[in-house]
């Protein structure tokens, strides 16, 4: 993902610190990779309606989730086929939950290994969840955790500044919400 930790939070140690550090003798054992004994079936749940879209707004969405995906990763991006258009706020998220979980059946019938919410508001989070036997995934948990590894505190970047109450209560449910410095507005929507 060309990711890089927080220089302030970890700083870089010094060529000497990394010298002693590669004179370490090697461990007993040789280091073995995890194996993958099945090819990824990954199914990406867009929790929006088709709307104000192009007619292949999901053929882009899967080339961008291709782009960091394994080479032999099977994915399909599937969007719900009626709700909001856009996710802006808390009903629009609760109207997108029913046809995540349709979205997410469907991609346990046809034998998806994974399923990602592709919305950083994560709806339906927990129900998919609870619903599901494969590991669902929602991007704000996701981005909150990967960013404490990279540093010790983050900020979110969103649309419009009435969503910043719902971002830090998601925060917070994920036991993260001491590391939230802020949630900056940009002051767009996201269709803009």
């Amino acid at each position: 993902l060309r990711l890089a930790p927080s220089r302030r939070s970890y700083p870089h140690i010094s060529e000497a610190a990394m010298a002693r550090i590669e004179m370490l003798p090697p461990a007993n054992g040789e280091e073995v990779a995890g194996l993958l004994t099945s090819i990824p079936e990954l199914r990406v749940m867009v929790p929006v309606a088709r709307g104000y879209r192009p007619a292949d707004w999901l053929v882009q969405t899967e080339k961008d989730y291709r782009s960091y995906a394994r080479p032999d990763t099977r994915l399909k991006a599937a969007g719900i086929l009626s709700g909001p258009d856009t996710l802006e706020n808390r009903c629009d998220d609760a109207a997108a939950v029913p046809g995540v979980l349709r979205l997410l059946r469907q991609a346990e019938a046809e034998d998806a290994t994974a399923a990602i919410i592709d919305c950083m508001a994560d709806p339906g989070l927990d129900p998919a969840r609870e619903a599901a036997r494969i590991p669902v995934i929602g991007p704000e948990q996701a981005s909150a955790i990967t960013a404490t590894l990279l540093g010790m505190r983050f900020s979110i970047l969103s649309t419009t500044a009435d969503l910043e109450p719902s971002f830090r209560e998601l925060v917070e449910g994920y036991g993260l919400g001491s590391r939230l410095v802020s949630v900056r507005p940009s002051g767009l929507t996201v269709e803009q």
